[in-house]
């Protein structure tokens, strides 16, 4: 009895020189955003600092307002990564199909 052979093999050569640096550009890309996302400054607390109550609340209010913006910027990064990976993985089907 013949023995099926399951195990599919995707050469790199049969596919175009854009499709693969498309792949790479995207790669790249998703690295260095995760890089910048990882960035994270605060400002020093005091002793005359803790006593203030009004100057903690201020930057309780601050970082509340800064956190929200990072996680908006968070949100539209992931959804243009998936678009663009969305478009990666068409454009890969199609150069398939066309070789």
């Amino acid at each position: 009895m013949a023995r099926k052979d399951s195990n599919r093999q995707y050469p790199l050569r049969k596919l175009k020189k854009g499709t693969a640096s498309v792949a790479v550009a995207l790669s790249a890309l998703g690295v260095g955003l995760a890089v910048n996302q990882t960035e994270v400054s605060a400002a020093p607390l005091t002793r005359a600092t803790a006593d203030n109550k009004d100057e903690l609340i201020k930057r309780a209010n601050d970082y509340e307002i800064q956190n929200h913006q990072l996680t908006v910027e968070n949100k539209k990064i992931k959804t243009d990564k998936e678009q663009l990976t969305k478009r990666m993985m068409i454009k890969l089907e199609k150069d398939q199909l066309d070789t």
